[in-house]
């Protein structure tokens, strides 16, 4: 498969956008220490699911703690998905023998704007940074970056949504102006556009504004 066509070149179709999940799927164990990625499943729909530990006020966890790390993280994470119903517990809850900061990142297909959409949740942080964009913008936005995106269109760049298949309170990158970026990027290349090729170029336009980004192994090992 591929996006080839001048006119979709900033698009990109529900079963293109699952193929390019598996893709980046088989990769996963290119991403660094402190990053996992998976493609998970709520019902009929598959979306991408990262997760990024953070480093707040401790330094960053040892290679060798990293799969410790992400087992109290995927714990949270897991529990807060069972108990989505208490947007409390999904947003507050923290395991309780170890806690790391994390942000978790969803990556969904969307059947109005066809392109990726990005939301993603704070876990492990104090009630009052679990909502803030303010810590948003001070720990996930480069700071070049900080300026431009507060000032897109009428609310900023980010702003706090519900989540579409959980309905959970999150914050989402707005993609109002991706297909616009993705077909400038796009109209440079010769050749056809895979799938999975569109997502990483996605990843890097809109992941990168949120502390995402993608290792530069991925570019020559993906299948």
């Amino acid at each position: 498969m591929s996006l080839n066509r001048p006119e979709e070149a900033g698009f990109i179709s529900r079963k293109a956008f699952d193929e390019a999940c598996q893709a980046l799927a088989l990769c996963s164990g290119l991403w660094s220490s402190d990053m996992s990625l998976e493609t998970r499943r709520h019902g009929e729909h598959q979306y991408l699911k990262i997760i990024r530990l953070l480093s707040t006020n401790v330094n960053p966890p040892a290679p060798s703690d990293s799969a410790k790390l992400f087992s109290a993280a995927q714990d949270s994470h897991e529990s807060s998905n069972i108990e989505e119903e208490d947007e409390d517990v999904a947003i507050y809850h923290s395991p309780p023998s170890l806690t790391v900061s994390s942000v978790e990142y969803h990556i969904l297909p969307s059947t109005s704007y066809r392109v990726p959409v990005l939301y993603f949740f704070l876990h492990n942080l104090p009630p009052s940074i679990l909502q803030s964009i303010d810590f948003v913008y001070e720990k996930l936005v480069p700071k070049h970056l900080q300026s431009g995106v507060r000032n897109a269109g009428v609310m900023g760049g980010i702003s706090m949504t519900n989540h579409p298949l959980t309905d959970i309170p999150c914050f989402w990158v707005h993609p109002c102006n991706s297909a616009e970026a993705m077909q400038n990027i796009l109209g440079g290349i010769k050749g056809e556009v895979s799938p999975v090729k569109y997502m990483i170029l996605w990843i890097g336009i809109v992941g990168s504004v949120v502390g995402l980004s993608l290792p530069k192994e991925i570019f020559s090992a993906r299948p």
